[in-house]
């Protein structure tokens, strides 16, 4: 396919760019710092750019095809990806650091006239001032973890302050609603009481009043069965009145 040819156009100008800049790298790592090791990671860095455009330019004809052709070079170009991407991060670790060999080659040039004595005087000193920067930079990572720690720390302090305050808050909420409930059983045990003083006076009037009507019935049963009044008897002395005198007998 015509796609297919393209992709493989961009594919060996690709390599062709990864190739140089991969050269680049291994020479870089023979090189002291200086103007030949800038002008080589120039140079490296270019030869990446121009495989990054070309990975670019293989994607968009990797998207224009069709089928399973197309599966294929969009993984292939993904993958073109991840090489550029791999040889950046080496070529930040060659201009970041220089090689013992470099070192090395750079101390040789520099001590190649210089008397042994003094030769071994300054290989001391440099081997000093080594684990002096050793010492340092443990000493710094060993501040740089007790910052870490003291910024953790601080933070779960701040938690629990801000866990302590919700509890706090809880616990005056808690303490309003015991305090309400404490004023409701104070009116309801007064409810009560007065509700049973109520009670025990309703139930000392109804002995009262049963008391009362057996007394009566009682009473009553007694007056009926005991007491029965004389008709016989004159009351103060004085005798009954007497009958009256007949009628005269009438006339036909």
């Amino acid at each position: 396919m015509a796609g297919t040819r393209v992709f493989d156009h961009y594919e060996a100008e690709y390599l062709s760019s990864t190739k140089q800049a991969a050269q680049g790298l291994e020479y870089l790592a023979d090189l002291i710092p200086g103007g030949e090791k800038d002008k080589v990671v120039k140079a490296t860095a270019s030869a990446l750019d121009a495989a990054d455009l070309l990975v670019q330019q293989m994607e968009l004809e990797a998207r224009s095809t069709s089928g399973e052709t197309k599966a294929q070079l969009v993984a292939q170009a993904k993958d073109y990806k991840s090489g550029i991407a791999l040889l950046r991060r080496k070529l930040r670790t060659a201009q970041s650091t220089t090689s013992t060999k470099s070192e090395a080659q750079a101390r040789a040039e520099l001590f190649a006239s210089t008397d042994p004595s003094l030769r071994q005087e300054v290989e001391t000193q440099h081997a000093r001032l080594l684990q002096s920067t050793e010492r340092l930079q443990k000493g710094t990572e060993k501040l740089r973890a007790a910052r870490q720690t003291a910024l953790e720390t601080e933070a779960i302090g701040s938690s629990i302050m801000v866990d302590l305050e919700q509890q706090r808050q809880t616990m005056e909420r808690s303490r309003a609603t015991l305090a309400f409930a404490n004023s409701g059983l104070d009116r309801s045990k007064k409810l009560l009481q007065g509700m049973g003083r109520r009670a025990q006076a309703n139930k000392v009037l109804m002995v009262v009043i049963i008391v009362a009507l057996l007394s009566m019935i009682l009473l009553i049963i007694w007056l009926n069965f005991f007491f029965k009044p004389s008709h016989t008897t004159q009351k103060d002395g004085l005798s009954p009145p007497p009958p009256p005198p007949p009628m005269p007998p009438t006339l036909v």
